[in-house]
């Protein structure tokens, strides 16, 4: 899949330039692009032999939304709840495979099931690594981009408090989950890297034909 043609004009990770809303850097996440990630197993990235599997165990499927106005759709966790993971943060609507299904099936699912989001034109975004609530196994959570406008609060939530639309500047004052602040901070950077791509194609020279 050619990256550039993802909502938000997404590129590769390493591609990216830091983001331009201010908040503070985090920590280098453990991200792999949408080619790494695609489940027809293509040829293997350096960070794929790194880590000695061309396909990672998915453990989770996540959805980053984005609406014209370029907010993030984010999702409200239950708090006080040691069976989940991230418990009362702002993160990412998403949801664990069932058996058999595809990380494709299970978020078209997820998104379903928790708010009736039916996203049609879902493309792979960047493959996580995870470690499960045992502390101990390793697995990857598989997230999706995808562009919706509607409102966040008429969808009829089934799983957690509420969602809401925010910019990725309001992000340092949300209780956030880490991963899905990295997520977003990747497509930031994304977005800026598109526009000084374009802003460089509009400087350059026209050379005169002979």
């Amino acid at each position: 899949m050619d990256e550039t043609a993802l909502p938000g004009g997404a590129l590769s990770a390493d591609e990216c330039a830091p983001p331009a809303h201010g908040a503070p850097a985090l920590p280098a996440p453990a991200i792999r692009s949408a080619r790494d990630a695609s489940t027809t197993a293509p040829a293997r990235s350096g960070t794929e032999r790194a880590m000695g599997t061309a396909q990672p165990f998915r453990t989770g499927t996540a959805a980053l939304l984005v609406n014209d106005e370029g907010q993030y759709l984010l999702h409200l966790r239950d708090a006080n709840k040691r069976e989940i993971h991230n418990p009362g943060t702002w993160s990412l609507i998403g949801g664990a495979p069932e058996p058999g299904e595809t990380p494709q099936e299970t978020i078209t699912r997820e998104l379903w099931e928790k708010a009736e989001l039916e996203i049609p034109d879902l493309v792979p975004f960047v493959l996580l690594e995870d470690t499960c609530l045992d502390g101990d196994t390793k697995g990857h959570i598989q997230v999706y981009l995808g562009r919706w406008n509607g409102e966040a609060a008429t969808l009829p939530l089934t799983e957690g408090i509420m969602l809401h639309w925010f910019s990725a500047d309001v992000m340092p004052r949300l209780t956030m989950c880490e991963w899905a602040e990295e997520v977003i901070l990747k497509h930031q950077a994304d977005l800026q890297c598109t526009a000084n791509s374009a802003s460089k194609d509009d400087r350059a020279p026209v050379v005169q034909q002979p």
